[in-house]
């Protein structure tokens, strides 16, 4: 799957509180995002709720986004990779 050219459009207005830009975005990549979770956790409603968490910090950091340093694609789904990461670490510690 490519980046959508607007990708990195909807960051800049998500980062502005543009809601409509943070539905469209999540709609785009939603079920992408559930799959790395799900990959890393191996647990269904664990993963909804790091795909969850990602959003929300998605919302809160869109104004970190930078397009030189790569796609806004990848940025997203590093960001839910880390919280199914640190998701996964806190329930083996």
């Amino acid at each position: 799957m490519m980046e959508h050219p607007e990708d990195a459009a909807l960051l800049r207005d998500i980062a502005g509180g543009d809601e409509e830009a943070f539905g469209r975005l999540y709609d785009r990549y939603g079920r992408l995002a559930y799959s790395v979770a799900w990959r890393v956790l191996g647990d269904g409603s664990v993963a909804e709720d790091a795909v969850q968490e990602a959003f929300l910090n998605v919302w809160r950091k869109a104004g970190s986004f930078n397009g030189r340093r790569g796609d806004a694609r990848a940025w997203l789904l590093s960001v839910v990779h880390h919280r199914a990461v640190d998701l996964l670490r806190k329930s083996r510690g």
